[in-house]
């Protein structure tokens, strides 16, 4: 867990993709439950699936799944409001949130790349405290929230936030192998140089339901 002490007192954006919803898992999940001719080629387990997801080299949760179970149609902004694929299996958020509301966190965000009918209706029905939705280029999500803490994944993402000019927090997940050019090309080193606040977080400490 982070230290809600010390991040962007103002608000959180916390990313759904990887940090609240695996959703490669999801997809395998789900052909293995509706194709029977579907084989988890070189993977007997749930969790040899899960070590495999997470120890990605890439972030395209395409590129695992075309390489690993020859799944070659997928595509999240096709899919981004099937509740099958958006379903939360990361027990995450359901800490991160509620203990940043109790820390005086009260403007709360589940931001995701496109947007999700069913990213609204799980939010509606997941959190007992107020939560908000956004979606789109992080840049522009991020560009008016002043002192806020952003909690991501995707080192896409991370490099985004140097176009920002907008003093905040930056929370990396360092769980998935995706993640590890961000180190290796020392962005956090730049985040920090132009100022912002730069920590690293596991959303795997948490939990994950893997079924």
């Amino acid at each position: 867990m982070i230290d809600l002490s010390f991040i962007g007192k103002e608000g959180l954006v916390i990313d759904y993709e990887d940090l609240i919803a695996m959703i490669g898992i999801n997809v395998v999940n789900y052909f293995k439950a509706n194709d029977k001719n579907f084989k988890t080629v070189g993977m007997s387990s749930q969790e040899d699936i899960f070590n495999s997801y997470i120890n990605r080299s890439e972030n395209d949760i395409s590129i695992w799944l075309k390489e690993n179970f020859d799944i070659t149609d997928f595509d999240l902004k096709k899919f981004c409001n099937s509740s099958a694929v958006m379903k939360p299996n990361i027990y995450y958020c359901y800490r991160i949130i509620p203990t940043a509301f109790l820390n005086g966190i009260k403007s709360l965000y589940i931001y995701s790349q496109y947007e999700s009918k069913v990213i609204r209706q799980n939010i509606k029905t997941t959190f007992d405290v107020p939560v908000s939705y956004v979606y789109g280029d992080i840049r522009e999500v991020l560009k008016d929230k002043v002192n806020y803490t952003y909690i991501t994944a995707n080192p896409d993402n991370v490099r985004r936030c140097q176009d920002i000019d907008t003093p905040l927090a930056v929370v990396i997940c360092d769980d998935y192998m995706s993640m590890l050019p961000v180190v290796q090309d020392h962005v956090d080193e730049a985040l920090r140089k132009q100022g912002k606040f730069v920590s690293y977080t596991s959303v795997l400490n948490a939990g994950v339901k893997l079924t």
